[in-house]
């Protein structure tokens, strides 16, 4: 019997993978569902009001517990709730110091409410790697068909050696559209001082995937009422209704056990409020990276300090250079609509990840305001303003150390590294001093994310050729163990610069594949 822990990205590959092969796998999950019908409500709202009082509707919801949580400055939730969110404190951190990191125990985790955000790892990312770029590589097709990832062929698609799996169905914003042409007239200049860029990749559900296309309502960043920003649960509802999984939710696993080839997973039965075991020939372990990382703790007896690694995290206003028009009705799609990779030896030894926002309310929560008594200059000061959000790679950005409490929970602590704040300063010069950019980043308004709150988090138990204690082999198996895998970013060696979850994903299915590949061999 296979078992698999979680149902977010991760999971989701390796599940996949299983059903499609026609193998028995099980779905272990607290799996939380929300409570409330906010969804319908809101699409209700949208077909009799301005989309801006549809949005105060959402941030009266939010603000009722936000206070709760980490204070993400482009703060989205799922219409209002942060049910696919645990509190800062929760039962396995005790203690966050200078960080913000979360964790889920939604159904879907994580992607019941990501930027949709997708991009594979550069093979230079993966030298110090103990796998080959092409042993992960071969599997981009399918991560990217699996997502249903949105996109156009561009200088993005060289760069990364990545195809789309679909083309868009929906038009830029004007403001995108007008960026965009200018970055294309200057393409070979910009592309000489290292500045590769193109539309978003964007994982996004259409007619292609039996949905119907984006509806452009602006609330992107609030949740889509339509169902068409990918969610892994959607597709493991799917997997439950069509009977293709056994999924037991209310299930936290704690740890682990292995002999004779049998693997004994020790869990709390949330429903009832005990321990409950579980046998399994084959566990997929891919809770998320403190969840992870907590288990093997637990199940390695580890009482040494560990180190996470992170991404530091900027989000800071773009002005545009040329006349730009703006649908203040905000009715177009609002996630991120323009990827810049900034690839400049100088600067880092890893491209930095910029992308960019059209304007929305996120921008500018007192845009109602603003509309109400300065309509008349509302346009001419708003349409050349859009929003950049610069990653900086986890080589150089502060690791996250953990430790245990005398209550045996987590004490997360940052470790100060200031080569951070030293490159997002020459990735703002080189932008503000290359003219044909068509933009400036507005530096003094730049906001610094809390670290962690990027949720770019993993690396704790990092993949070897010679696993140590607080490694695992290429195959995510902790030392010691043959039939236990690790399948989420907690097991990669550094974390990709651009997005984690696609690389995560494809590294998830190779070990899936292997796994297959021995059982179908044993079969034979």
């Amino acid at each position: 019997m296979i078992y698999v822990v979680g149902s977010s990205f991760n999971s989701l590959a390796a599940a996949n993978a299983f059903v499609n092969k026609g193998l028995d796998v099980t779905i272990l999950d607290v799996g939380k569902k929300p409570s409330f019908q906010n969804k319908q409500i809101i699409k209700d709202l949208l077909k009799k009001n301005d989309i801006y009082k549809v949005i105060k509707f959402i941030n009266s919801i939010a603000r009722k517990n936000a206070k709760n949580y980490p204070k993400i400055k482009m703060n989205k939730t799922n219409f209002g709730s942060h049910f696919y969110r645990e509190k800062l404190i929760n039962d396995i951190v005790e203690q966050q110091l200078e960080t913000e990191t979360s964790l889920s125990y939604a159904l879907g985790g994580f992607s019941n409410i990501w930027g949709a955000a997708c991009l594979p790892i550069l093979k230079e990312e993966m030298k110090s790697w103990p796998i080959k770029y092409e042993d992960l590589s071969e599997n981009f097709d399918e991560v990217s068909k699996l997502l249903n990832v949105n996109g156009e062929n561009d200088d993005l698609n060289n760069f990364f050696n990545f195809k789309n799996y679909q083309a868009y169905e929906h038009e830029l914003s004007s403001q995108s559209k007008g960026l965009l042409k200018q970055l294309n007239f200057k393409r070979e200049d910009l592309k000489k001082s290292g500045f590769h860029f193109g539309r978003s990749k964007l994982a996004i559900n259409n007619s292609n995937n039996g949905y119907k296309g984006c509806v452009e309502c602006g609330l992107c960043l609030h949740g889509c009422p339509h169902d068409l920003i990918f969610n892994a649960s959607d597709l493991f509802k799917n997997f439950i209704n069509n009977k293709k999984i056994n999924y037991i939710p209310n299930i936290k696993v704690k740890s682990f056990d292995e002999l004779n080839n049998e693997v004994t997973i020790y869990a709390e039965n949330m429903e009832i409020n005990k321990m409950v075991e579980f046998k399994a020939k084959y566990l997929f372990l891919g809770s998320g990276s403190i969840s992870t990382m907590k288990i093997l703790m637990d199940t390695l007896k580890i009482k040494k300090d560990i180190t996470l690694a992170s991404k530091d995290q900027y989000v800071a206003p773009i002005y545009l250079k040329f006349k730009s028009k703006l649908d203040y009705k905000q009715n177009y799609n609002t996630l991120s609509e323009i990827f810049i990779e900034v690839n400049d030896n100088k600067i880092c030894e890893n491209n930095v990840h910029i992308q960019i926002y059209p304007f929305s309310d996120i921008v500018l929560s007192f845009l109602p305001f603003f509309k109400k008594f300065f309509s008349k200059y509302f346009n001419f000061i708003f349409s050349r303003l859009m929003i950049a959000q610069i990653l900086i790679p986890s080589k150089f950005s502060p690791l996250i150390n953990v430790a245990l409490s005398e209550k045996n929970s987590l004490i997360l602590k940052s470790q100060k590294n200031k080569t951070s704040s030293e490159i997002i300063k020459k990735v703002i010069k080189k932008i503000n001093q290359k003219q044909s950019l068509g933009f400036s980043v507005l530096n003094k308004l730049m906001i610094k994310l809390s670290i962690g709150g990027s949720q770019h988090l993993g690396s704790s138990f990092k993949m070897s050729n010679e696993p140590k204690v607080s490694e695992t082999d290429i195959y995510g198996r902790p030392l010691g163990f043959k039939n236990v895998h690790i399948i989420d970013s907690t097991i990669l060696p550094s974390l990709p610069t651009a997005t984690i979850v696609f690389a995560s994903m494809s590294n998830s299915l190779r070990i899936a594949k292997a796994v297959i590949s021995k059982i179908l061999s044993e079969k034979n």
